[in-house]
């Protein structure tokens, strides 16, 4: 039995670096990037055209997600900016099928809850040697007042434990919190390789699939049929062109075994949530921003007011400078950044490219150097706001 559920709009992020040529060319993130933050550019993205919808849930479908104990989608929900006490989370892992079954749980939930269904589906593959296979990721927003209506049919013998899943989608609370499915290995998308548990939908949206007047369909891995109908004007907002290579990308070197940043499992727990969603704090009286969030105002003092404050996520450079010592990857970029709200970021600059002072820059979420061994940790790179990758 096929489920249904309006489509409000989907978006997709593919890393501007490529490897090969031709149709066996592929798409490969930069060094500190993972699914984790691919997602969150699909969905920062997204969720930017639509500020003011409230978000219920939010499904993660990923091959390659970097923490296996279903902490993933928590981190998506506070670097997105989420309320995490009203949003419901759920993971899909272990196999390539796993985009289809999120796909699935959503339409579920968008007819059975108020409030608009996140999903996020990303990738990052790699081969047993560590050589990249391909990264993507998607971002799909269902929404009552979708145009669009987004169909999912399983493909499998019926009754499958996905199917039954996905029906029971409305009623579940999300336990356990990290599901997988069994599936075949995800089809190759020519000139952007495997693109994993997010490669049916990007090839949805580039024209990989079909195009008739039933709409845009396209099978997922074997499990599922993705197909989305609505006005033609509606479609095309849907259709994305796979934008151009620009080489391989950046190598840096690793930690080495003797480094060993400060790290406080107890202090992340307490401010990681202000640190993803990048929460400073405000002076009621002169308004000035200050990130970190300090006990007291630069200006008035520890007698003013203050109130929390998000951050611009853009801005210009107000100084640079390169750092030689850092032990991994560098020589590295370092920059301050004056925020659009008047706030000032001091930060890395991503691999690969440069910055000077005046360009407008924009902040994305990458992975921060750690110990080997150590759990991922996420936090705000600089990097140009046109996208470019200029030598550094």
């Amino acid at each position: 039995m096929p489920l249904r559920a309006p489509l409000l709009d989907a978006e997709i992020a593919l890393p501007p670096w490529r490897i090969g040529a031709g149709p066996r060319q592929l798409t490969a993130a930069d060094p500190d990037e993972d699914a984790v933050t691919l997602a969150w550019m699909a969905g920062r993205t997204l969720l930017d055209r639509h500020a003011d919808r409230s978000i219920a849930a939010l499904l993660f479908a990923s091959t390659s997600a970097p923490l296996t104990d279903g902490a993933n989608a928590a981190t998506l929900v506070s670097a997105l900016r989420l309320d995490p006490r009203a949003v419901l989370t759920q993971e899909f892992s272990g196999g390539a099928s796993a985009g289809g079954a999120a796909l699935a749980a959503g339409t579920a939930l968008a007819c059975t809850r108020p409030g608009a269904v996140l999903i996020l589906l990303a990738d990052s593959r790699a081969s047993a040697a560590g050589d990249p296979l391909g990264s993507g990721a998607a971002a799909v927003l269902l929404d009552a007042t979708g145009d669009l209506a987004l169909q999912v049919t399983p493909l499998g013998p019926a009754p499958s434990p996905a199917v039954a899943y996905a029906r029971s989608a409305g009623v579940v609370t999300a336990n356990p919190p990290f599901t997988r499915w069994a599936a075949p290995a995800s089809a190759r998308i020519a000139g952007l390789g495997d693109l994993g548990a997010a490669g049916a939908w990007i090839s949805l949206m580039t024209g990989g699939g079909q195009a008739d007047e039933n709409g845009l369909t396209v099978d997922s891995n074997q499990s599922w049929r993705l197909t989305v109908t609505g006005p033609d004007q509606a479609l095309a907002t849907l259709r994305r062109d796979a934008p151009p290579g620009r080489g391989a990308p950046p190598r840096l070197s690793g930690p080495p075994p003797t480094f060993q940043p400060y790290y406080s499992a107890p202090q992340h727990w307490r401010d990681g949530d202000a640190e993803l969603a990048l929460v400073g704090m405000r002076c009621v009286e002169c308004e000035a921003p200050e990130f970190p969030a300090a006990p007291s105002c630069p200006v008035h003092g520890p007698a003013a007011a203050l109130v929390p404050a998000r951050l611009a996520l853009s801005g210009t450079v107000f100084a640079r400078t390169r750092d030689h010592v850092f032990p991994v990857g560098g020589p590295l970029t370092m920059a301050v950044v004056e925020l659009a709200d008047g706030a000032r970021f001091y930060g890395q600059v991503v691999p690969g490219r440069d910055v000077a002072i005046g360009d407008p820059v924009r902040l994305v979420l990458r992975r921060m150097p750690t110990a080997a061994g150590a759990a991922p940790r996420y936090f705000y790179k600089i990097t140009p706001m046109d996208g470019t990758d200029a030598d550094q």
